[in-house]
C-alpha cells in the first residue's frame, strides 16, 4: 500500500471515531464500560498470567529446556525446530496474541529463522482451551449438543494447517541438529538469573503488552457496539460485522440471536478462528520485527475459519449433525 494511501485510511480513521465520541455518546459509553468489563473478566485473567510467565521463560532461557521436551512431538507433527515447538505450544494453550508474541521474540532473539516465524505464526496464534471450551461454549451457548465435535471443529483445521505447511517447509530451514540454536544464545538479557529485578521487568514488559491488547480490545468494542445499535442493516449482517470487528462482543451478540444452537457455535468457532479486527490488531502490535507477514497471517486465518464451516458442512452431510 502506498504512503498516500496509508495516510488517508489512518485519516479516515481518526476521523470516524471523534465522530462517534461527538455525535453517539451513549454508544462509546456502552463500548468502553464492555470493553473494560472484557479486559478485566475475559482478557486480563486469561492472558495476564501466561504473558508474564512466558516473559519469565524466555528471559532466563528456559524455553530451550521446554524445546528440548517437546521436540520430538512437535518436530514430527510440524517440522519445528527446537524453539519453534515451543512457540507451538505456548500459542495452542495460552490464547490470542500470546503465540505470536512468543514466535517474535523468538525471532527477535535469532533463536528461529524468518521463514519459521512466519510459517508457525500462521497456526500457532490461537484462542485459549479455556475461552473455548468455558466462554464460548459453556457461558454463550449453553447445554450444546455434540460439544466435543464442535471443539474438535476449531483445532482440525489448525492442526491439519500446521501439518501440511511443515511438510511444504522448505528442509532447510529446519535445523538437522535440534539443540543447535541452544548454543547460539542472543545476549540480550534473557538468560538473567532470577532475582527481585528481573521480576520487576517481566512485570512491567507484561503490563506493557496488556495495556496494548486492551486498548484495542476497548477501541473495537465501541465499533461492534456502534454497528450493533446503530448501524441500519440487517440483524444478520450486524452478527456477521460484530464477530468480524470483536470476537468476544460479537460471539455474545451471536449468543443471544434466533438461530439454532449449533449454527450459532459453528459461527462464533468460524470467528474466533480468524480473531476478528480486534484480534488482528493486538497480534500487530506484538509482532514488533518488522520481518514477520501480517498479510500471510490474515489470508491463513481466512483459510483457516473457511475450514472450519467447510468441515461442518462435510461432517453435516457424513455424521448427520442436526442443524
Amino acid at each position: 500500500m502506498i504512503p498516500n494511501s496509508r495516510h488517508m485510511i489512518s485519516l479516515g480513521s481518526i476521523l470516524f471515531l471523534f465522530s462517534l465520541l461527538l455525535l453517539f455518546p451513549d454508544i462509546c459509553l456502552l463500548g468502553v464500560n464492555t470493553g473494560i468489563k472484557l479486559c478485566l473478566t475475559a482478557l486480563m485473567p486469561s492472558i495476564f498470567p501466561f504473558v508474564l510467565i512466558s516473559n519469565i521463560i524466555m528471559r532466563l532461557g528456559v524455553a530451550q529446556t521446554i524445546g528440548r521436551l517437546l521436540y520430538p512431538v512437535m518436530h514430527l507433527l510440524f517440522r519445528t525446530s527446537l524453539y519453534g515447538g515451543y512457540a507451538v505450544f505456548m500459542g495452542f494453550f495460552c490464547g490470542y496474541p500470546l503465540g505470536a508474541k512468543v514466535t517474535n521474540d523468538l525471532l527477535e532473539q535469532h533463536l528461529i529463522s524468518e521463514h519459521e516465524a512466519n510459517r508457525i505464526i500462521c497456526f500457532s496464534n490461537n484462542t485459549s482451551p479455556g475461552y473455548l471450551q468455558n466462554y464460548l461454549l459453556i457461558t454463550l451457548l449453553g447445554p450444546l449438543p455434540h460439544k466435543i465435535f464442535f471443539i474438535l471443529l476449531y483445532y482440525i483445521p489448525v492442526i491439519l494447517y500446521g501439518i501440511l505447511s511443515g511438510f511444504a517447509a522448505d528442509h532447510d530451514n529446519v535445523s538437522s541438529d535440534p539443540f543447535r540454536s541452544g548454543r547460539n544464545l542472543d545476549p540480550s538479557g534473557h538468560t538473567d538469573t532470577f532475582s527481585v529485578k528481573t521480576l520487576d521487568s517481566c512485570i512491567l514488559e507484561s503490563f506493557k503488552t496488556m495495556i496494548k491488547l486492551c486498548g484495542y480490545l476497548i477501541i473495537f468494542s465501541i465499533l461492534s457496539a456502534f454497528i450493533y445499535q446503530k448501524l441500519p442493516i440487517c440483524l444478520s449482517f450486524k452478527y456477521f460485522l460484530t464477530a468480524l470487528c470483536e470476537i468476544t462482543t460479537g460471539s455474545s451478540y451471536l449468543s443471544e440471536s434466533a438461530y439454532p444452537l449449533p449454527v450459532k457455535a459453528v459461527c462464533c468457532i468460524a470467528a474466533t478462528s480468524f480473531g476478528g479486527f480486534s484480534t488482528l490488531m493486538q497480534t500487530r502490535s506484538v509482532c514488533t520485527n518488522k520481518n514477520i507477514s501480517i498479510h500471510k497471517y490474515i489470508l491463513a486465518r481466512l483459510l483457516i475459519a473457511v475450514s472450519v464451516i467447510l468441515l461442518y458442512l462435510t461432517a453435516l452431510n457424513l455424521f448427520h449433525i442436526p442443524l
